[in-house]
């Protein structure tokens, strides 16, 4: 599992310096993010605004519903903070009681629906 973000070439100093990243959270708000513990926080360096991938600890990452980014400031320390992309990448595991896709709902018989293995 790796985070890729990435500022605009000419606003380079604008990326992030570090980050803040929460699971399951999904009314964090400003002030939590600056005070809670996060599942895992992040020192960034100019490669990582040029599109490094960033490690994150797999095992933290598992059954992630919601996740939350805290950008606490920049490389600039400036006020403003630029990212151009954000990519996750990790493996999406299925959830349980996820709605069946629109072919397997197709493919289903409404006794299927009534009398759920």
């Amino acid at each position: 599992h790796s985070l890729i973000i990435e500022a605009p070439e000419e606003e380079r100093f604008k990326a992030p310096s570090s980050i803040r990243l929460f699971v399951n959270k999904p009314t964090l708000d400003f002030d939590a993010a600056e005070q809670e513990k996060p599942v895992q926080e992040l020192t960034l360096n100019a490669g990582h605004a040029a599109g490094d991938a960033i490690e994150l600890r797999y095992v933290l990452f598992q059954k992630v519903r919601d996740l939350s980014i805290f950008v606490p400031g920049n490389l600039g320390g400036l006020d403003e903070t630029a990212i151009q992309r954000l990519k996750l990448i990790g493996t999406p595991v299925p959830q349980e009681g996820a709605k069946p896709s629109e072919s397997q709902q197709k493919a289903a018989t409404a006794g299927d629906w009534l009398n759920p293995k």
